[in-house]
């Protein structure tokens, strides 16, 4: 072996190593980020089941922002029923009665988003809920940006285009 192999051998074992190690314990935060997802779910689709009852034409949108808050968005066009279910509050609407939603956001000079959330205005009760996707930091343009981004413009869609 000549002294450049041995020095590459040398670098080349180390970066190896460390790939190894970031492969595994990558592996085990998807998976621990699985298993918190479907347990928030879970948890979220059982209160669904007990506040609107189980609907075979009901179809179900889930959101979870960047804190671990989750939200099922229930359609039942049959039934006419538009209903948001969070941990605190379920708020249920009539798909053909007007409704508002709008997605508020803070960003940081154009470049970095402080918060992202939607608030849902429903005039014929009165009542408000607000949606968080993000509460922490992110870039506009960086992968989650853009993410949770597109998860609130998805859900104001949802929200308005279900008339």
């Amino acid at each position: 072996m000549t002294p450049l192999q041995i020095v590459l051998l040398i670098l080349l074992v180390p970066i190896t190593l460390f790939n190894f190690l970031f492969l595994t314990s990558g592996r085990k935060k998807n998976k621990e980020g699985r298993m918190q997802y479907q347990r928030i779910m879970s948890e979220l689709s059982e209160k669904a089941v007990r506040e609107l009852g189980q609907s075979k034409t009901m179809v179900v949108f889930p959101y979870l922002s960047d804190s671990d808050v989750g939200c099922l968005l229930c359609i039942d066009r049959k039934k006419d029923l538009e209903a948001i279910v969070t941990d605190a509050v379920v708020l249920k609407m009539k798909i053909s009665s007007p409704k508002s939603c709008e997605i508020l956001s803070e960003t940081d000079g154009g470049k970095m988003l402080g918060s992202l959330s939607c608030r849902v205005d429903y005039p014929e009760t009165g009542e408000s809920l607000e949606i968080p996707f993000g509460s922490k930091p992110h870039r506009i343009n960086g992968y989650i940006g853009r993410f949770l981004v597109r998860n609130a413009e998805e859900f104001k869609k949802r929200i308005l285009e279900a008339e």
